[in-house]
């Protein structure tokens, strides 16, 4: 079963509305597939995330569908939504990372 696979398969999306969060983008992107994660980046200082995030899919099938619409609107906004070419490593920096699962 493709849900017990431990790979992950992600899309890259910026041009996240400040009015967004976690949750709505999970909710959002999950109509595509299941969402095994949800990674949106906040900046400490300000407290706003810092308009990206990443969306894990437990299978190909949720990144091929999440590509193939185009264009994503949310809120009024047209979010830019790729295939993750970098792996997230999650490095320690000023930056802090909310993860939903």
């Amino acid at each position: 079963m493709a849900g017990s696979s431990k790979k992950v398969y992600e899309v890259f999306v910026s041009k996240i509305p400040w009015t967004l969060a976690s949750k709505e983008m999970k909710d959002y992107f999950g109509q595509f597939g299941q969402v095994k994660k949800c990674l949106v980046p906040f900046d400490k200082e300000t407290g706003f995330h810092r308009g990206f995030c990443w969306i894990g899919y437990t299978s190909e099938e949720g990144l091929n569908n999440a590509l193939q619409k185009d264009p994503h609107v949310l809120e009024g906004s047209t979010l830019q939504v790729q295939r993750n070419r970098k792996v997230f490593l999650g490095q320690k920096t000023n930056k802090e990372v909310v993860e939903t699962s």
